[in-house]
């Protein structure tokens, strides 16, 4: 190899070379990680010395040689007198006789310093064998009586060889010796990785960055730089300084291969750790890799220091850690499939006999082929699941119960392993939870696991959208007299009810709903608090979904919350709906608390689709509060998560909420790609219900947006009739009379508009609130028309005050505002229109802005100006992403800050740039520089 920057180097070990001649001995010690050009520096001295009269003796130590007793010391005095007292390569001679060889080869070295100064050069010191190493200590006692120098190169710095650990393979004499002289070999400079690409590329070098470039690949280490020129030449790339579009992870290989070869040099008992370390991962207990690979501390500890000087380990962390994971990859390829699973088996034994953390054992027995038949693999690995559902990752619980069911089990074990994955799963993958659940209600006989697995089972099939079958799985095998079964009963009246919100009207016997409805009607009292609670949410739900007062919703609901409905197991979607029954009631500030604490709870436990449906119910109460912001950002979350997960019976309700909130926000095109994402909801099951109905709903309000009036009534009809046939005619719960009415008016049929506004005034009235009386009496006023209707009208703005219903007032308000403008009025139509347009503008309802500004116009009117509301018009979420777009931030950066998806921060920028009127990151910036 051409010496490139070693001219400062070589002349330092040239001055050295010559005061040993001049009588002065010494050591030198040639040190510098691998591939830094240690030997051709030792060689190329050498030979200049050899010119110079200095007699040399050579040695270079190697794997080979490292077992093989005074292997440097015969290659060093091959040819001398000194040969024939080396022993034999099978003696081992006992200390006094090895005294007496160590003197012979010191005489012998005194005998040719006689004649000339002698330079002994011993390559890769760190791979010398034992006795060569003695004799070495024992030359360099004596160096002060003869003209030698005793130079060496290893694979360390001045820091590692100053300070040699245990069982290092350097000696201590050569080290403290006086006259030791470390010379430690840099990187080459640019000018020099310049140099060896114009010799093996040939000029010119067309690209100016070319040698900056493959400088900052290599770090100048000469060996890389000439394997990176033999590789391009063997490509026929970078000839002409052609920049290879790969050349960092072209250099990361040849790294990776030149450390890879280094690790087979150095002792077996560091190859076997770094082999063992591989397989285990980064990150590996020291003392449990030593166990495993068999080595004791002491040995092990050497090994490790091995491995971090020659660049296998990175020092200082507090595990096993690799510097390069391709590293690792290519020393674990190397252990056979078999091995490294009797590895990952060892280290788990080793592991849960020193009694290590169980999802530490638990991530070694998920790497180990085949059944273990061992007594305690599989509550370890239950017992990691338990601990992984702990912290919140039941993700990693389902993999541990997954491998622990490919275990040899008894039918008990089987049967338990089956219920916490459909546990587990339940919230997450209900389809995948039901096929576990039932595979576990096939082998159990004990009654009171059995009612436990079916609420489950059932629960995973109302979630998928089968209400019917989760029906079904409670009835069959019903016993009234069983304890067990008297809870399930309980559970059974749920579920009814629920698969009457979700879309099925339920096929129980008779004499099994009489003895639900007897444990769980209002003479029925709870055994417990939690029984209570179940008993006054199905009262609450009933009287919602009855509509028959809000009032009596309002107070069930609120003491089946403080009777504990939350924390009752199974109870979830009960409180969902109990939830949303206070929603609609207008008590929206228990309401968020109620969401909230679902929210929190399904956190802890991991339960994903009852995260999305906390954050579904309280974008709801935004939206009803008026705040269309806050119900964008937190609707469109709630529908991200359903989207991701496996298909639930939300899914379409929470779609179609999202679709009502963007078509406020004047989004059309947004709302119409969510409809076609949704289109065909619930046609490959029995979902039905408020589900399918609050679907049609939306796409019906959709099509009127768009200008498809005859459309979108067939739409908003069909919404009437799914929830007609269940017996869901609470118009708080889904106001589709009123959109009808309204819609029969657009097309000049008042008399149907009439009847379905006059109804849905009666069904109002009976509920109780002014929210849902005051849309009836809006679209009653804009059926009846004339002077009536006006009166009607105004009625509905007072009914809408007293709610707080900001976009039921402002659709009401610009309708009122019309018609006093048509009676020639037009100072109170202007007020009407006005107060719309800025009520618009708080609430960020952009449609409705556009509609009562067009309106406001009409009456020869303009509307204030609305400048200030630039940064306003924003959500948190968009004002937050866009500040940090702004500055430079890039979408994963900014995801990984807020702690979102990155697809959420594209949909807040494409919000952001719409409502700015801005095109892209550069004008943002500026818009914010500006202020």
């Amino acid at each position: 190899m051409k010496l490139v920057d070693r001219v400062d180097q070589l002349a330092e070990l040239e001055d050295l070379a010559r005061c040993a001649r001049e009588g002065a001995s010494g050591v030198v010690l040639i040190g510098g990680s691998p591939g830094l050009g240690k030997t051709a520096l030792l060689d190329t001295w050498t030979t200049r010395e050899r010119f110079r009269g200095t007699r040399v003796l050579t040695a270079r130590c190697s794997v080979a040689e490292r077992e093989l007793p005074f292997g440097a010391v015969r290659q060093l005095f091959e040819g001398t007198p000194g040969a024939a007292h080396i022993p034999a390569p099978g003696a081992a001679p006992a200390p006094p006789a090895l005294f007496e060889v160590f003197d012979a080869l010191y005489r012998t070295i005194r005998a040719l310093c006689a004649e000339h100064a002698v330079l002994i050069a011993v390559d890769d010191l760190e791979l010398c064998d034992r006795q060569s190493l003695q004799w070495l200590g024992y030359l360099t006692r004596r160096l002060g009586r003869i003209r030698a120098l005793l130079a060496a190169t290893a694979t360390c710095t001045a820091d590692t060889a100053a300070t040699p650990a245990p069982g290092h393979r350097f000696v201590p004499e050569l080290l403290d010796h006086p006259r030791c002289r470390h010379v430690e070999l840099p990187a080459l400079t640019t000018r020099g990785v310049e140099w060896l690409l114009r010799q093996g590329l040939g000029p010119p070098l067309g690209d100016d960055g070319l040698p900056d470039a493959c400088w900052a690949a290599t770090g100048g280490n000469p060996w890389l730089v000439h394997e990176l020129l033999s590789t391009l030449r063997s490509r026929r790339t970078g000839v002409g300084g052609r920049l290879p579009e790969d050349l960092d992870g072209l250099v990361r290989q040849l790294r990776v291969r030149m450390t890879h070869a280094r690790i087979h040099r150095e002792p077996t008992e560091a190859t076997a750790l770094a082999r063992v370390a591989a397989v285990l991962g980064d990150g590996a207990d020291p003392h449990l890799v030593a166990a495993v690979s068999g080595l004791d501390e002491r040995a092990a500890t050497a090994a490790v220091q091995d491995l971090e000087r020659i660049g296998v380990l990175r020092s200082g962390s507090p595990g096993i850690a690799f510097t390069d994971a391709a590293l690792r990859a290519a020393l674990e390829s190397e252990v056979a499939t078999a091995e490294r699973s009797a590895l990952r088996v060892r280290a788990a034994r080793l592991s849960h006999d020193a009694g290590a953390g169980n999802e530490q054992v638990a991530g070694h027995l998920l790497h180990a082929a085949g059944q273990l038949a061992e007594p305690w693999v599989v509550p370890a690995l239950r017992a990691a699941a338990g601990d992984a559902l702990r912290r919140r990752a039941p993700e990693d619980a389902t993999v541990y119960l997954r491998h622990a069911l490919r275990q040899p089990v008894s039918g008990t074990e089987r049967e338990h392993l089956l219920t916490e994955l459909g546990r587990v799963l339940l919230y997450r993958d209900p389809a995948v939870a039901c096929r576990y659940l039932s595979e576990a209600m096939t082998t159990i006989e004990d009654p009171g696991r059995r009612s436990r697995a079916a609420a489950l089972l059932s629960t995973a099939h109302l979630l998928r959208g089968r209400p019917d079958t989760a029906v079904d799985v409670l009835t069959d095998g019903f016993d009234a007299a069983t304890p067990a079964w008297q809870e399930l009963a309980v559970r059974l009246r749920v579920q009814c009810m629920l698969a009457r919100v979700t879309g099925v009207p339920h096929r129980a016997p008779a004499t099994v709903v009489s003895t639900a409805d007897t444990l769980t009607g209002e003479t029925a009292a709870g055994r417990t608090a939690s029984d209570g609670a179940w008993r006054l949410g199905i009262q609450a739900l009933d009287a919602m979904l009855t509509g028959c007062s809000a009032t009596r919703t309002r107070a069930l609901a609120t003491e089946a919350f403080r009777s504990g409905l939350v924390a009752r197991e199974g109870c979830s979607e009960l409180a969902f709906f109990v939830a949303l029954s206070l929603v609609c009631t207008d008590d929206l500030t228990d309401a968020v608390r109620a969401f909230s604490e679902i929210g929190a709870g399904a956190e802890r436990a991991g339960a994903r689709i009852l995260l999305a449906l906390a954050a579904l119910g309280r974008s709801m109460v935004h939206q009803r509060r008026g705040d269309i912001r806050e119900a964008l950002a937190t609707g469109a979350t709630a529908v991200d998560e359903f989207f991701e997960l496996p298909p639930n019976c939300f899914r379409g309700g929470a779609a179609a909420h999202l679709i009502t909130v963007l078509l406020d926000d004047g989004r059309l095109d947004e709302a119409g790609a969510l409809a076609r994402r949704t289109t065909g909801y619930g046609d490959d099951g029995d979902v039905d219900g408020w589900e399918r109905a609050v679907v049609s709903l939306a796409v019906g309000r959709l099509r009127a947006a768009s200008g498809d009036i005859q459309g979108s009534l067939a739409q908003v009809l069909d919404c009437g009739r799914r929830l007609d046939r269940h017996g869901l005619s609470n118009p708080a719960l889904l106001t589709w009379r009123s959109d009808a009415a309204v819609l029969h008016a657009t097309l000049g049929e008042r008399e149907r508009a009439r009847h379905l506004a006059g109804e849905e005034l009666r069904l109002a009235e009976r509920w109780g609130t002014p929210r849902v009386a005051g849309r009836a009496l809006w679209a009653l006023g804009v059926a009846t028309g004339g002077e009536e209707g006006r009166r009607m009208l105004a009625t509905a703005v007072t009914r809408q005050e007293e709610a707080g219903a900001r976009l039921e007032l402002i659709r009401t308000l610009i309708d009122y505002g019309v018609a006093e403008s048509a009676t020639g009025d037009l100072r109170q139509g202007r007020a009407h229109l006005r107060r719309a347009v800025d009520l618009a503008h708080r609430c960020g309802a952009a449609r409705l802005v556009e509609r009562a500004s067009a309106e406001l116009a009409k009456t020869g009117a303009r509307p204030r100006s609305s400048g200030g509301d630039r940064w306003s018009s924003l959500t948190p979420g968009e004002l937050r992403v866009a500040r940090l777009a702004a500055s430079g931030a890039r979408n994963r950066e900014i995801a990984a800050r807020l702690h979102v998806t990155v697809r959420a921060v594209e949909r807040h920028l494409t919000s952001a740039y719409r409502k700015l009127g801005v095109a892209g990151r550069t004008e943002l910036g500026e818009l914010f520089s500006r202020g």
